[in-house]
């Protein structure tokens, strides 16, 4: 029974890390001192899945210990802690979610007028002259 009880709390404790760290990162691209470059946000976003898809592995053990166990949970601070986490993880989606939106949009908007003024500028070829050939011609 006191390896289930260290077990459950070992789940916690990795989940309640890995959820700190997800908001660290998440925290970093909310930051208003700076603004982060796109490659910045791309390494930021990947550490962000790769940690999330981490953190569900961890959950999905937790929740099937859980199912399996008869262990009781004394620790309730650690559940009120992991709770408080994933509801801050949520509110910094929500204020991410569209700044990230906006950043893709603009992104989306320069590329088409890179692509149109590549375009124009097609249009603006020098043409062949004809001064000269008659020239090289009677050479």
């Amino acid at each position: 029974m006191e390896h289930n009880t260290s077990q459950l709390h070992s789940f916690l404790q990795k989940s309640i890390d890995q959820y700190n760290e997800i908001l660290q990162l998440m925290a970093s691209i909310t930051r208003t001192d700076k603004n982060p470059s796109i490659e910045e946000l791309t390494i930021t976003g990947t550490q962000i899945l790769s940690k999330q898809k981490a953190a569900t592995e961890t959950d999905k053990n937790l929740l099937a210990f859980l199912a399996k166990s008869t262990v009781e949970i004394m620790d309730e601070k650690k559940i009120a802690k992991r709770t408080e986490l994933l509801k801050q993880v949520l509110e910094l989606n929500k204020i991410i979610t569209p700044k990230l939106t906006n950043i893709k949009s603009l992104m989306g908007s320069e590329l088409q007028q890179i692509k149109k003024g590549r375009f124009a500028m097609r249009g603006y070829q020098q043409a062949d002259t004809k001064h000269g050939r008659n020239l090289n011609n009677t050479l």
